[in-house]
């Protein structure tokens, strides 16, 4: 298992209109790890949440809501989180933000292995 950067992007937010932090890409791997800093602002660690997004037909779907914090902290995606982007949400006293994630490779996710081993299993047992 190795962690590779795969995201890297400072963000001022203290404009007119404020703007998205969207995180556009298609992770291959559910584990992350997220590094966040800011330069001024309120002394806080909280800093806002990240939540998984996905466009659809009826508009933008999200998914759940995870608190962030300055720092550097692991994130698990879901499954279903893998098809869509990540949005960070802000407080509004944070006047920039950067962003760098790390993706870990070589992760074999421990629902996806057990589903292979029970496949291994039923094919070695005789139903006759």
């Amino acid at each position: 298992m190795e962690w590779f950067r795969v995201y890297q992007q400072a963000f001022n937010l203290h404009t007119n209109p404020r703007p998205r932090v969207l995180i556009i890409r298609q992770f291959q791997s559910r584990i992350l790890s997220i590094e966040t800093s800011k330069i001024g602002s309120w002394d806080y660690s909280f800093i806002g949440h990240i939540v998984p997004v996905l466009n659809t037909p009826s508009g933008v779907s999200e998914g759940r809501y995870t608190r962030l914090f300055l720092g550097k902290q692991t994130y698990k995606l879901q499954p279903n989180d893998l098809v869509g982007n990540l949005e960070i949400k802000p407080k509004l006293w944070i006047p920039d933000l950067t962003v760098t994630i790390w993706e870990l490779q070589g992760y074999k996710d421990p629902d996806e292995t057990m589903l292979k081993n029970l496949e291994r299993i039923e094919q070695k047992i005789d139903w006759g």
